[in-house]
């Protein structure tokens, strides 16, 4: 296990430089000269995601060019529902449905796409820069950029899996405890405390809510800040920022366009139940299973991801406006609010 996050901890510390280059899409196009539009080609990475690889693995079997069982795929793929929030274990029985409903026509799809994905994305990109004549540094920043992405993708995958190891791990480990949902949240809220199996219950919960606590730190006219007083400090600014996210909320452009809409928010599988045609899709991170609710939105806008997650893929592939990364959409919005979501600019407006 040290093995493990000590491999995590190395190859995450290295991806934040990614996280640095790439994450300033609002700065990038400006100061190399291009469009929004234009980045988001030059840019393009040559690489599949993880997600159009499991589709494309599933689509393989489908076909019959690749032998494996619904135990097999889990064994590879048991993380590929998770993000950095939430842990949703793969299973055999999902597989089995995924399978079963992909069509013939759709797995070829998939492999096609698949196939030409790197000549295609090649191919946009020389024809974008010899169409707007950039001189070689800024050619090489471009293609840089494109590969800090594919290393932020290549980082979430490494996160979300360490993340359903520790999770699994520290429930196993809380199973002797007989916690109820709100003292297991606090437990593991606070950052998988060391001291499990060498306290009380009673000592366990204490000593969680009260690291929850020390994690609130503030520096205010040259004072610090800590326990209650940082925890009251903080929810007045999460308020005050609340407030401000009640008129609009920000995040980056994957799919351009302007739509209006009632808002559909959706945080696991079982809400596909109440997603109706010509909402807008507000979640935390699309995966692939939630294709069908996909295609019945007009927009999708996401907490997490960036240009290679899959709500940015499907929204550029259905072509429909996506905002990704606003961090806040899902605790700000709700089921029934009328929003406008402009694309253009990355701005989700609340109407009513």
């Amino acid at each position: 296990m040290k093995d493990f996050c000590n491999k995590v901890t190395d190859t995450t510390a290295t991806a934040f430089l990614a996280e640095m280059m790439a994450s300033f899409s609002d700065f990038w196009p400006g100061h190399l000269g291009v469009s929004q539009d234009d980045f988001l080609i030059l840019t393009a990475p040559e690489n599949l995601s993880y997600t159009k690889e499991y589709e494309l693995e599933l689509a393989n079997i489908r076909l019959g060019k690749i032998n494996k069982s619904a135990a097999e795929v889990v064994r590879g793929w048991y993380w590929i529902l998770n993000n950095y929030r939430i842990i949703d274990v793969l299973d055999e029985k999902m597989v089995e449905t995924q399978l079963r409903e992909m069509t013939t026509d759709k797995a070829l799809e998939v492999i096609g796409e698949a196939e030409n994905h790197a000549s295609t994305t090649k191919q946009e990109k020389e024809k974008l820069f010899t169409k707007l004549n950039l001189d070689d540094n800024k050619v090489r920043i471009l293609n840089g950029l494109s590969s800090f992405i594919v290393l932020q993708d290549k980082r979430k995958e490494l996160i979300v899996k360490m993340n359903s190891y520790l999770m699994r791990g520290i429930k196993k480990l809380l199973e002797k405890y007989n916690l109820d949902p709100t003292e297991e949240d606090a437990v593991i809220s606070s950052s998988y405390p060391p001291w499990l199996y060498s306290e009380t219950k009673e000592n366990l919960v204490r000593l969680s809510q009260e690291a929850l606590v020390g994690f609130c730190e503030f520096v205010v006219d040259g004072a610090v800040m800590v326990g209650t007083e940082a925890v009251k400090k903080f929810k007045e600014l999460v308020d005050d920022n609340l407030a401000d996210y009640n008129k609009e909320i920000k995040g980056q452009v994957a799919f351009r366009g302007i739509v209006r809409g009632k808002v559909c928010v959706v945080n696991k599988q079982e809400d596909f139940v109440k997603f109706n045609e010509g909402d807008i899709l507000v979640t935390s991170m699309t995966r692939p299973e939630y294709v069908p609710i996909m295609q019945k939105a007009i927009a999708f806008v996401t907490d997490e991801g960036g240009v290679t997650c899959h709500a940015a893929i499907i929204s550029r592939e259905m072509k429909k406006p996506c905002v990704i990364g606003t961090k806040i959409a899902t605790q700000v919005l709700k089921d029934g609010d009328v929003v406008e979501v402009d694309a253009n600019s990355g701005i989700i407006k609340i109407l009513g």
